[in-house]
């Protein structure tokens, strides 16, 4: 009984601690002056949909009122990995245009044709409403040529720009990390294709960084600590918001939707493993994004 106890008070504390430091109740302890700077700097009015650690990074990384273009691998890494940047970005007073690029339909067990609908479905519920995938092969043991995804990339960006008769300072890009999370190499190989795209071009890039065993499985214990740390220098009047460096921290408001996103859309790969994912993995409640 008392082991018991033990076992789940602390998961409890955490989970309630998270909800205060992510809550606008603890948002409310910022002074007036520190509101009124954010409001002259954006323009927003603050509620309880909106973080202000989230707002700040997100507009002094000028991550508004611009098309963000996400390639992913395969169907399911857009919930898996980066959910809370979708689930913030695509917030409405910030005013961007979001679309999921996904290379493969992750075909590699026959369930290609199942698994591009489920990226549909993830979509819808994130609110994206422009999402496709294309024809490259789903292979864990090899990469893809580096020149192919990064013409497929500059293809993409001359569409989104055809499309919506837009310059390049509208557009942000964003892809896995050179270790591509898992070390898939068909993450990684994404990473390799957009980096060889920014060489003949100024658009903005972010990559999602690879945390390590102890970080990626963390679920909500460091994002904790890291906000209370946030808050700390807050008070203090330490922190300045990082250009090129942004860490978005989901909340009540947007948790609820990433999980579901995954067991709900991605019905086909839910398996017992994918569970442990889902429930303790800390890419559910935050990422970090850094600029190429």
């Amino acid at each position: 009984m008392v082991v018991f106890f033990k076992w789940y008070i602390y998961p409890l504390i955490i989970f309630c601690a998270w909800i205060l430091l992510t809550s606008s109740t603890f948002s409310q302890l910022d002074s007036i002056n520190y509101y009124r700077q954010l409001i002259n700097l954006d323009g927003y009015l603050f509620t309880g949909y909106y973080s202000v650690h989230n707002v700040n990074q997100i507009v002094s990384n000028d991550l508004i009122n611009k098309h963000i273009l996400i390639f992913t691998a395969h169907p399911d890494d857009e919930s898996m990995f980066f959910a809370p940047t979708i689930t913030e970005l695509t917030k409405e007073n910030y005013n961007n245009h979001f679309h999921i690029v996904c290379l493969s339909n992750g075909g590699m067990n026959g369930l290609g044709h199942i698994r591009e609908k489920e990226l549909q479905r993830a979509a819808k519920l994130f609110g994206v409403t422009s999402a496709k995938t294309l024809d490259y092969e789903d292979n864990i043991n090899s990469m893809w040529d580096t020149t192919s995804v990064a013409n497929t990339i500059s293809n993409e960006v001359e569409t989104l720009k055809n499309n919506y008769n837009i310059d390049d300072h509208l557009i942000v890009l964003i892809t896995f990390d050179k270790e591509g999370i898992s070390q898939h190499p068909n993450h990684k190989s994404l990473y390799n294709g957009l980096v060889e795209f920014k060489k003949s071009s100024a658009i903005t890039t972010y990559a999602l960084v690879s945390w390590n065993m102890l970080h990626k499985y963390s679920g909500l214990l460091i994002t904790d600590v890291q906000l209370v740390m946030i808050n700390i220098a807050k008070k203090l009047n330490w922190d300045k918001p990082s250009e090129g460096n942004v860490i978005i921290f989901s909340d009540l408001n947007t948790i609820f939707l990433n999980l579901s996103a995954m067991s709900w859309a991605h019905y086909s790969q839910i398996v017992w493993f994918r569970w442990i994912w889902i429930l303790i993995s800390r890419y559910m409640n935050a990422n970090e994004l850094v600029k190429l």
